[in-house]
């Protein structure tokens, strides 16, 4: 029985080293290999937001009031105050410039073109997003809707591949935290709520946290397929 068994598991692993020889196995390497490089670059951009954040709130002209500053107001040339807005400017634009980079190298990793659309324009999207809102209001505003459009289809479409895949009360509960955050800020941007710099800041910290989830379980589930 012990030699039966041995020798069924030497079967397998010279079953799957022939499989990966294989142009098949060549193919859910590279698939592989894919997913980890989309996780690693979709992390950099999730960080990369973050650390902007706080080193452009260090540095801002004046006290930066997390309450009622947009992101955005990291990227302006003067602060509301009229104080010089130097350091968190150029912390606001190299972090746009790096996230555009990345959103277009992402698009280029992607087999799906929607996917890769989508991620070009987020790319765009970043570098509108770095005209100071204070002197180009109009083209940054495009920025933003694109940066933020574009990230939340593409996590509406995931969590509908993840609720089909089965997955149902993970797909509800991202679309949860999604949709829960976006959209109300959405709603208050668009009718000038006072309150809608409030919902900047959980529309973003939403947002950043259902795309962590959304790529989390996407590579996991690819990893779990290919073992």
């Amino acid at each position: 029985m012990i030699f039966t068994s041995e020798f069924y598991n030497l079967q397998k692993i010279f079953h799957k080293v022939i499989m990966l020889l294989s142009k098949e196995g060549q193919g859910e390497i590279d698939d592989h290999v894919k997913h980890h490089k989309f996780n690693m670059l979709m992390n950099l951009v999730l960080a990369n937001t973050i650390i902007v954040f706080i080193i452009g709130a260090l540095t801002y002209g004046e006290k930066f009031h997390f309450w009622d500053f947009a992101y955005s107001y990291l990227g302006m040339t003067q602060t509301p105050g009229g104080y010089g807005n130097t350091l968190s400017f150029l912390v606001y634009v190299s972090g746009c410039l790096f996230n555009s980079f990345i959103c277009i190298k992402i698009s280029n990793t992607l087999d799906v073109q929607l996917f890769r659309i989508l991620f070009k324009m987020c790319g765009v999207g970043y570098l509108l997003l770095m005209l100071p809102c204070d002197l180009i209001n109009s083209f940054h505003s495009i920025g933003g809707a694109l940066v933020f459009g574009s990230l939340w289809f593409f996590s509406v479409v995931s969590i509908n591949d993840i609720y089909r895949s089965g997955k149902k009360h993970r797909a509800l509960l991202y679309s949860l935290l999604l949709n829960g955050t976006i959209l109300p800020y959405a709603f208050m941007y668009f009718v000038k709520s006072p309150y809608m710099q409030i919902a900047q800041k959980i529309a973003l910290s939403g947002l950043i946290l259902a795309l962590k989830l959304i790529i989390t379980e996407q590579t996991t589930e690819n990893v779990l397929e290919e073992g």
